[in-house]
C-alpha cells in the first residue's frame, strides 16, 4: 500500500501556481456529452457509472503556459476537485472495482514495454458512454491524461488506466460492446504512431519512454497533477451516418490512492468534416506568426493570406453545385480578393479550396482589435457561408466559417547607440529586439560589419575580440515574417593601447645651452590627439601636478623628473613615460689671486676652498672630471713667456715652482657650441 504523504505534500504544493483553473463537479451524463460535443453533433443514450464527484467541467486554463487544454470534461479516479489548489476533495463511494476491459488493457501494458510487473485489480472505476451519429467518415477529438502517480510509481502495479471503447459498423474489437453494437470494441486511446498500439499509462509515456508527449509537472503548476501528457488525439474511421457508441473510461490499478484524470477538450469530438474550414496559409490549427489567432489572415498579397476549405454535405452521393456568400464587416473587392467566385461545385467526398487575398490599404480595420506577440492591431471579419440539404435528416441547413482580417503595419526598429569597444569588456547589443514595432514575427535578423558582410543572425550581438573587430560602421537588419526590413547604423570604435616610445626635448632655441629658467618643451611621441595627457613630478613623496593636458608640455628648466600618464578616454587605457630635465652650466668664475702654499702643492681636499690653485668654478665636477673637455689654459708672466699650458684643463694649476707676483692669464671656456675666451691678471701670493 502507498503512503498518502505523497499525496498530501503535492496537495500543499499545488498553492504555489495557477492559472484560473476552476472545476464543477455533478454534472449529468448528457451536460457533460453536450459540453464535450458541442451543439452540432447528434448523440443519445448517454450514461456516466461512478460516484458523481468523478465527473466535472474545467475551464480557466487557456492561458496555460504548458496545459494546452483550456476548457474540458475531466473523468477521474478521485474527486475532480483534487485538481485544483483549493479544492477539498469528498470520498469517492461507492468503489467500484470491477471493469473487465480496462483490466485487460493495463495487463496488456507491461510485456509491451518489455517490464514484468503485473496489474491485477481496478477501483475506482468512472464511465462515460454514448451513441453518436457519423456525419462523416472520421472521429476525432483532443485529451490530456494526468497522474499524481507520476513519477514515483512508474513501471509498478500502480500503473492507473484509462481508455476509450468505440464499437458501431465496420468496427471488429476484442473488447465488450453493448447489444446493439455486436462487432465488440476498439480502444482508440493510444501512443501516437505506436504499433502495435501502445495504450496510455504513467508506464508507456514518462520521462524516459515517448518522453516527447510527457510534461513533469512536481511543483504542481496550473492543475494538481505531478505529471500529464501533451495534448494528444483520439481518432478512427466511421461510415457517414452510421451511429456508434463510445465508452471513455479510467480507474486506479492496485489500489484506491493518488489520484489520475483523463480531460477531453470541449467542442472537439468531432465526428464529420466541418463543410467550411477556415485556415490560415497552409496549417489549421497552427500559426507561424507566435500568437497569431489561426483563423486569421494579414493585409497584404501573398504575405499570409488564407484559404476557405469546403467539403460537400454529410454523405453526399452526387455533385452539388453550391452558391457562396460572402459577408462580414470586411468588403469583398476593397478589402479582399477571391477572384470573383461565386460559386463551386463540390462532388462526393472531394474537398474543394477558396483562395482569397487580402489587400493592404493602410486604413484601419474596423473597431476591434487583437494582440499577438508584441503587435496589436485592428482587424474585420470575413465570413464565407452555403446553404446545403442535410442529407441525414433531409433538412435545409447553413455551413459558415470566419476569417480575420488584421491590419499590417511596416516594421520599424529603434536607433542602435554607437559602442566603444575595449579589452575585457565585450559591447553587448540587445536594445533591438525591444525597439521592434510593428511588423509581424517571426523577426529574423542580420547584423552586418564595415565591410558589409554578415557577421550574425541572432537578436543579440556580441563583440568581444578587440584583435578581430573591425572599427567603423555598422548595420542591423530585422526582417518580419512578411519580409519586411528596417535598418539601422551605428558605429563601433575600438581604440588603440596607449604605447609612448619617448618623451622628446625641444630647446626654445636649438643648439644652445639649457640654463636653469630657460625655455622647453617636453613632447610625447608618438600622441595622439583624441587621448588625454596628465603632467606631474613627485616631490616629498607626493605627486604633484604640472601642466596642461595635452601632449606637450612648456616649462621652464629646473632640475628635476617629469613624468607623463596618456589615457585613451573609452577604455581608460593608460601608458607612462618620464623624461630627466638637467639644466646646462651656462656660467664659469675666473679667480684674480691664488694662494698657493709654500710648495705650491694642492690641498686634494678641497682646491676650491682652499683657493690654492687656479680654480674655474663650474669647470669641473666634485670628483675633479671635466665639464667641458678641451678646455685650455695658458699662463704668462710679466714679460709675456708662457710659464704654463694646458690643452685640457681640470683645474689644477698651483704656480709650483713660480714666484709671488703678477700673471696674465688666456682661458679658452670649450662649451657647445661656441667657446668662449677669458683674459686677465691673476695674484700669486705665497702662505708664510
Amino acid at each position: 500500500m502507498k503512503s498518502f504523504v505523497f499525496f498530501f505534500f503535492g496537495w500543499i504544493l499545488s498553492s504555489l501556481g495557477f492559472a484560473q483553473i476552476t472545476m464543477t463537479s455533478g454534472l449529468t451524463a448528457d451536460q457533460a456529452v453536450q459540453y464535450l460535443l458541442g451543439p452540432t453533433v447528434a448523440y443519445s443514450n448517454a450514461t456516466f457509472t461512478g460516484s458523481g464527484l468523478q465527473l466535472g467541467q474545467l475551464d480557466g486554463l487557456a492561458g496555460s503556459a504548458n496545459f494546452g487544454i483550456g476548457s474540458g470534461i475531466v473523468l477521474c479516479t478521485d474527486d475532480v476537485v483534487s485538481l485544483t489548489p483549493s479544492g477539498v476533495p469528498g470520498a469517492v463511494t461507492p468503489n467500484i472495482s470491477v471493469e473487465p476491459d480496462l483490466l485487460e488493457v493495463a495487463q496488456s501494458v507491461p510485456p509491451m514495454i518489455n517490464q514484468n510487473f503485473t496489474i491485477t485489480n481496478v477501483n475506482n472505476v468512472a464511465i462515460l458512454e454514448f451513441d453518436f451519429v457519423a456525419t462523416g467518415n472520421n472521429l476525432s477529438f483532443n485529451y490530456i491524461f494526468g497522474s499524481d502517480e507520476y513519477l514515483t510509481y512508474v513501471n509498478t502495479q500502480y500503473n492507473d488506466v484509462f481508455a476509450f471503447f468505440l464499437s458501431g459498423p465496420g468496427i471488429t474489437g476484442p473488447y465488450a460492446s453493448p447489444a446493439a453494437f455486436p462487432g465488440g470494441a476498439i480502444n482508440i486511446a493510444a501512443v501516437p504512431n505506436s504499433n502495435p498500439p501502445l495504450p496510455i499509462t504513467i508506464s508507456s509515456v514518462n520521462n524516459v519512454l515517448n518522453a516527447q508527449y510527457y510534461i513533469d509537472n512536481q511543483t504542481q503548476v496550473d492543475i494538481s497533477s505531478n505529471g500529464y501528457t501533451a495534448v494528444l488525439e483520439a481518432q478512427s474511421p466511421i461510415q457517414c451516418g452510421q451511429t456508434y457508441h463510445i465508452k471513455l473510461a479510467i480507474a486506479d490499478c492496485g489500489d484506491q490512492s493518488l489520484q489520475s484524470f483523463v480531460c477531453l477538450e470541449a467542442g472537439s469530438f468531432n465526428v464529420g468534416t466541418n463543410l467550411i474550414q477556415p485556415i490560415a496559409v497552409t496549417t489549421p490549427g497552427q500559426s507561424p506568426i507566435p500568437g497569431f489567432p489561426a483563423n486569421a489572415i494579414l493585409e497584404g498579397e501573398s504575405c499570409y493570406d488564407g484559404i476557405f476549405v469546403l467539403s460537400p454535405p454529410p454523405c453526399a452521393l452526387e455533385p452539388d453545385t453550391i452558391q457562396i456568400v460572402y459577408s462580414g464587416s470586411a468588403t469583398l473587392g476593397s478589402d479582399y480578393t477571391t477572384g470573383g467566385i461565386t460559386e463551386i461545385i463540390l462532388y462526393p467526398n472531394q474537398p474543394d479550396t477558396l483562395f482569397l487575398s487580402a489587400f493592404v490599404d493602410n486604413v484601419p480595420e474596423g473597431d476591434d482589435s487583437l494582440t499577438f506577440a508584441n503587435v496589436t492591431s485592428g482587424y474585420e471579419t470575413i465570413t464565407l457561408s452555403f446553404i446545403f440539404e442535410d442529407l441525414i435528416n433531409g433538412d435545409m441547413d447553413t455551413a459558415s466559417a470566419t476569417l480575420l482580417l488584421v491590419d499590417y503595419s511596416p516594421i520599424t526598429i529603434g536607433d542602435v547607440d554607437d559602442a566603444v569597444l575595449c579589452a575585457g569588456s565585450p559591447v553587448v547589443l540587445d536594445e533591438v529586439q525591444a525597439s521592434i514595432e510593428n511588423g509581424v514575427p517571426a523577426y529574423t535578423y542580420r547584423w552586418e560589419g564595415p565591410a558589409g558582410n554578415q557577421i550574425s543572425t541572432n537578436a543579440i550581438l556580441t563583440l568581444s575580440d578587440t584583435a578581430t573587430v573591425q572599427e567603423g560602421a555598422y548595420w542591423v537588419t530585422v526582417t518580419d515574417f512578411c519580409g519586411n526590413k528596417d535598418s539601422s547604423e551605428f558605429n563601433i570604435t575600438v581604440p588603440d593601447q596607449p604605447d609612448i616610445d619617448s618623451v622628446r626635448f625641444v630647446q626654445a632655441v636649438a643648439n644652445t645651452l639649457l640654463c636653469s629658467g630657460s625655455n622647453l618643451q617636453l613632447i610625447v611621441v608618438p600622441s595622439n590627439s583624441n587621448n588625454d595627457y596628465n603632467w606631474f613630478f613627485v616631490e616629498n613623496e607626493m605627486y604633484v601636478p604640472f601642466g596642461t593636458e595635452n601632449d606637450t608640455l612648456t616649462l621652464s628648466a629646473f632640475d628635476q623628473t617629469f613624468w607623463v600618464v596618456e589615457t585613451e578616454p573609452g577604455c581608460n587605457y593608460r601608458d607612462t613615460a618620464n623624461y630627466d630635465v638637467t639644466p646646462d652650466i651656462c656660467e664659469i668664475t675666473i679667480p684674480n689671486l691664488i694662494t698657493p702654499n709654500a710648495e705650491g702643492s694642492v690641498d686634494s681636499t678641497d682646491i676650491k676652498l682652499s683657493n690654492n690653485s687656479f680654480y674655474v668654478d663650474n669647470l669641473t665636477n666634485a670628483s675633479g672630471i671635466s665639464a667641458f673637455p678641451n678646455s685650455t689654459l695658458t699662463i704668462y708672466n710679466r714679460w709675456g713667456i708662457p710659464v704654463y699650458e694646458s690643452a685640457d684643463y681640470k683645474n689644477d694649476w698651483t704656480a709650483k715652482d713660480l714666484a709671488e707676483g703678477t700673471y696674465y692669464y688666456v682661458f679658452k671656456w670649450n662649451k657647445t657650441p661656441n667657446p668662449e675666451y677669458f683674459q686677465g691678471y691673476i695674484q700669486v701670493v705665497r702662505e708664510k
